[in-house]
């Protein structure tokens, strides 16, 4: 079996196959064509310089399957179409906090009370639980300074400063005896008032997007989500290479607005924004097409079902005005 295994990892790290091994550093992307008569590919890790708590760990590649042969947390196994495969690899880190800074806070909401176990000056590792005994754990992997929470009715929201001045926060429910994460996220700025929390979030793409949330405690739970521009007014980009990421990035938070400002009349003519929303879907995330003879106008999109991932080639046509004239899913 030969394939092409395309590996990013986010931290410094050495890799171990039964076919290779390497010395990897952090956001770059290593391509390695794989020939292996072997089903099974084990591919081992190993930090370097490591300034966090975290451990050597191995996963392995069922070939036949093209997935990993169990569920693991920290690496997302993509498939690209002609037996291509990306790996994007996370530091396994312990998130454990040290039991002597272990902290409780008691809440009342859903007409029962809860406690919060956490950890000040150490890892986002949060319990609840309430008097049955049923719990649930909820872990980021940033330093917390402090955890603050607001509720009402069955919504709880916990938020914590973290180390790097930037917020963590969650929103959860309980119903049915059962605790379910609604949302969970880092956000750059919070304000917090007496029955209502304001968020903002840079969204960290091409068209310099931001969000704002607010959250209403009120008597009855309301949440409010709102587009913003960071600079006010939108960023265009005039790279003829980058206009299908900025596209993209328009078109996944949906601004259509300012994606057609990236389309040709006659095509934006013809696309409404449900043509659009319809046409590409809920994606994660645009990377770069990793399909063997690839060209470079061709982007691949990441999509999610059932616990896999895997990606979608588009080919984007552009005029000499760097304008999109044409879109095919090849």
């Amino acid at each position: 079996m030969e394939f092409y295994l395309h590996i990013k990892p986010q931290f410094d790290c050495a890799i171990k196959t039964q076919t290779f091994s390497d010395r990897l550093n952090e956001n770059r992307l290593y391509s390695y064509l794989v020939s292996t008569d072997e089903n099974i590919l084990t591919l081992s890790f190993y930090p370097i310089n490591n300034d966090e708590v975290s451990l050597p760990f191995s996963t392995a590649i069922l070939l036949d399957k093209q997935k990993l042969n169990s569920r693991v947390t920290n690496i997302d196994l993509i498939k690209f179409p002609h037996n291509s495969l990306l790996m994007i690899v996370r530091p396994k880190q312990i998130l454990y906090p040290k039991p002597f800074n272990i902290k409780t806070k008691i809440v009342n909401f859903a007409n029962q009370s809860h406690t919060l176990y956490y950890s000040k000056n150490d890892k986002f590792t949060v319990r609840i639980e309430n008097q049955d005994l049923r719990y649930i754990d909820i872990d980021f992997d940033k330093k917390i300074i402090d955890l603050n929470t607001k509720s009402v009715n069955d919504k709880l929201f916990i938020y914590s400063k973290t180390s790097e001045n930037t917020f963590i926060t969650c929103l959860l429910s309980y119903k049915n005896k059962e605790y379910e994460i609604l949302k969970l996220e880092e956000v750059n700025l919070l304000e917090s008032d007496k029955n209502e929390i304001l968020t903002y979030k840079n969204a960290n793409d091409f068209c310099h997007h931001g969000v704002v949330c607010k959250y209403n405690f009120d008597k009855e739970f309301k949440f409010e989500k709102d587009l913003v521009y960071n600079e006010n007014q939108p960023f265009y980009t005039h790279q003829k290479e980058l206009i299908p990421y900025a596209f993209l990035d328009a078109v996944k938070i949906k601004n259509y607005d300012l994606a057609r400002e990236y389309l040709s009349s006659e095509l934006s003519n013809k696309l409404k924004d449900n043509h659009l929303s319809r046409f590409f879907g809920n994606f994660l995330f645009s990377h770069q097409s990793l399909c063997k003879d690839n060209n470079i106008n061709e982007i691949a999109l990441i999509y999610e079902k059932d616990d896999e991932k895997y990606a979608k080639i588009y080919s984007f046509d552009i005029n000499s005005d760097n304008k999109i004239t044409n879109i095919t899913l090849l």
